[in-house]
């Protein structure tokens, strides 16, 4: 448990180092949003390519890892609409702070995610990351957008412009590049792998600055149950949802283990611009982005513990 805690440690002494950073004013919203889109558009994506390049990839391993990936989305979903059932005057089951409160169940900052499967798997473990977020992504962002138009405040019109973007995902079409390099074996001929590696080497440790940048805590006094439940829900429930189905599928132990990682990781900053966009609670879901992310520096390491635990 220790030497996980000293592996994580620099992604959230990083992550500090950002909200640092946004405190003395260098990180500010237009600086920021530089940063970010340089990270999202370019250095993540080639992160994914060289990962998927150099990593030996088998197909038939697909079909348990879309399994151990979207059941537990279908589940804890199953679980939020029970407990609004059961608590039908519960401030963060109602209104547009429940589409918040989906989101904050299935998305995952896919940045904390691939930073510790790398740190804490090694290399080959982003090959599998990439292949995750590439089925994940698309459903999760589905779940995002149905939630919001169905029970947020925004008109449904703006849906076909996520759904737009959603097809235009840099993280999806790295994958899928990748993926064509390594089974076509064209490969990143020449000069292309060293410099995707000197983008690569600076995508995790600036994504994490930006992860750091983006925390803010307007909205705690809302629904402190709701942000307390769902944590429990998202950094503990679905790590273990996940243990669950790798058993009862037998998938390989690295699998196992970067699934479980994945499933650890706290809810996506990008679900505070989809909250905006889309009518959602966006106070409350940047509640939820920030708490979680900071309970995920404890909960993450604990969760890898365990799990390695049981499958080395």
């Amino acid at each position: 448990m220790l030497a996980v805690a000293e592996a994580i440690l620099p992604l959230v002494l990083l992550t500090a180092f950002g909200t640092g950073l946004k405190a003395i004013g260098f990180l500010d919203g237009a600086r920021r949003a530089a940063l970010e889109s340089v990270v999202y558009f370019v250095l993540v994506p080639a992160l994914i390519i060289r990962a998927m390049n150099r990593t030996e990839i088998d197909l038939a391993a697909l079909v348990p890892l879309a399994a151990v990936m979207l059941v537990p989305i279908a589940l804890v979903l199953a679980a939020a609409f029970a407990l609004r059932a059961a608590a039908p005057t519960a401030v963060w089951l109602r209104g547009p702070v429940f589409p918040a409160t989906i989101m904050g169940l299935t998305r995952n900052n896919i940045f904390i995610v691939f930073a510790a499967s790398q740190t804490l798997l090694g290399p080959d473990a982003g090959a599998i990351t990439a292949l995750a977020a590439m089925l994940y992504v698309p459903a999760v962002n589905t779940v995002g957008v149905v939630a919001c138009t169905r029970y947020g405040d925004a008109p449904t019109t703006a849906v076909w412009d996520t759904l737009r973007a959603l097809a235009a995902n840099p993280f999806i079409l790295g994958t899928v590049a990748g993926l064509v390099l390594n089974l076509t074996g064209i490969g990143l001929p020449g000069p292309l792998e060293p410099a995707a590696a000197l983008l690569s080497d600076s995508a995790l440790g600036l994504a994490l600055v930006c992860v750091g940048a983006g925390l803010t805590l307007p909205a705690v006094t809302i629904a402190p149950s709701g942000l307390v439940l769902t944590a429990v829900l998202k950094l503990l429930a679905m790590p273990a949802m996940a243990w669950g189905l790798c058993v009862a599928l037998g998938v390989d132990p690295a699998l196992a283990l970067a699934v479980m990682l994945y499933h650890a990781g706290p809810t996506a900053p990008g679900a505070y611009v989809l909250a905006k966009q889309l009518g959602g609670d966006a106070d409350y879901m940047a509640a939820l982005i920030t708490s979680q992310t900071i309970a995920a520096a404890v909960t993450m390491p604990l969760v890898f513990a365990v799990a390695r635990a049981l499958y080395l």
